[in-house]
């Protein structure tokens, strides 16, 4: 164990979300590929690849493409017509579900390492030898429904291949994502990535002679959100799950935004590398907690490894948001000896005298006001609105292109 280190790996749901979760400090990034994921309005096309696999190639780092979806027979037939394309730009691995496109990679790209995707609801060590003999995987997304018992059996029993853990993002009430809800109601699959996320909605009772009066569900006497999971957040398991062996900390959030990831990331990166820096003397900071707070989120929970009785999946109201993006850093225009000019993209409204944080890598925070706005270096501005590049002062930190910049909510 001495010198082993998990992969820290994160969602790529465009270009900009590979670049950042990149810019702060994943090992990898996994990527939807057009027509064949389970996210559907975060893919990218053929020229996303091209470009995503050779910004990450450039890092050092690693590209998983997502072929997860459950196949018809028409999408194997779509699958061949991009196998040219597949053969020209190897990616690291393939996240897969399907037998049939597991078998199709076999035979066509055999060089090419396959994921289990967690789709497949991994739950045993048995599994796990049974997709090692038939289709030679490498690694294994394991099922979030499992005890950290269970992934101590499973890690003890299986050492010839590779397991992930989803550790922080959105929980799906069914098992493993396989849902039928959205299909249902709305004629949209969540398991061709199409999901409406239905289990967020408010439901009441209708009597059918009573149309009209609606009864609400009470499942206690917090709500009625009566499938609204919690996020799950397992920040403080980390040392456990690194002594376990697990290879790869996975990041859910294709479909969440660049600041989510620059966020997450950090707070991750900076967990596994304090505690494989620290070993036996590291604790657990507060201060990692606080910053996954300051993010969009439903409230948090160890979800199934949790062994406390008052860690509770379902959450009583919509999502907690204290803090929003006011902008991204796109280059830094000039220096001086107490301040720099960078240029920003604005992502929420901005004015002067809010108090503005900035995200830098390496868990590193820098808060100040704001006093100067410029647009085209001379015209300066009392505000600033989402859409616009503008220049403004910071302090004379060690800012770069890719930084984020955030302000408290409701400012």
């Amino acid at each position: 164990m001495a010198n082993f280190k998990p992969e820290l790996l994160a969602p790529g749901g465009s270009i900009e979300k590979i670049e950042t979760a990149l810019h702060y400090g994943a090992d990898a990034v996994y990527a939807g590929v057009k027509g064949f994921s389970l996210r559907a309005i975060s893919e990218l096309d053929e020229s996303g690849i091209e470009k995503a696999l050779s910004f990450v190639k450039d890092k050092g780092k690693k590209l998983y493409l997502c072929l997860n979806l459950f196949a018809r027979n028409e999408d194997i037939k779509e699958l061949e017509k991009f196998i040219h394309f597949l053969k020209k730009y190897s990616p690291d691995a393939f996240i897969v579900t399907d037998p049939g496109v597991i078998g199709f990679i076999n035979e066509k790209l055999p060089h090419i390492p396959i994921h289990l995707s967690t789709q497949t609801n991994t739950t045993n060590s048995a599994s796990i030898k049974f997709w090692k003999k038939h289709s030679n995987i490498k690694r294994v997304t394991l099922a979030r429904e499992l005890t950290l018992d269970e992934i101590k059996a499973i890690r003890k029993d299986i050492s010839d291949v590779e397991l992930e853990l989803f550790i922080h993002g959105a929980l799906c009430l069914s098992y493993s994502g396989r849902c039928y809800l959205s299909e249902y109601l709305n004629k949209r699959s969540a398991n061709r990535g199409d999901c409406t996320q239905p289990c967020r909605w408010r439901y009441s009772i209708v009597e059918e002679t009573r149309k009209g009066m609606y009864f609400p569900i009470e499942e206690d006497s917090k709500g009625t959100l009566i499938m609204n999971y919690r996020d799950l957040c397992l920040a403080k398991r980390i040392p456990e799950l690194t002594k376990i062996g697990i290879d790869s900390f996975k990041i859910e959030g294709r479909n969440k935004s660049s600041y989510y990831l620059a966020s997450v990331v950090r707070v991750y990166r900076d967990i596994i590398d304090t505690f494989l820096k620290e070993g036996e003397n590291f604790s657990f900071r507060q201060e990692w907690l606080d910053e996954l707070k300051k993010i969009s989120h439903r409230g948090y929970t160890e979800g199934f490894i949790s062994v406390e009785d008052d860690d509770s999946f379902f959450y009583e109201d919509n999502y907690i948001q204290d803090y929003i993006p006011v902008g991204i850093v796109k280059s830094v225009v000039k220096s001086f000896a107490n301040c720099k000019v960078v240029n920003v993209e604005i992502k929420n409204q901005i004015k002067i005298g809010d108090i503005v944080e900035c995200l830098l890598p390496g868990f590193k925070t820098f808060r100040f006001e704001l006093k100067e706005m410029m647009i085209d270096s001379n015209d300066r501005l009392e505000k600033a609105h989402p859409g616009m590049n503008i220049d403004i002062k910071v302090p004379n930190i060690d800012i770069k292109p890719g930084d984020f910049l955030r302000k408290k909510a409701g400012n």
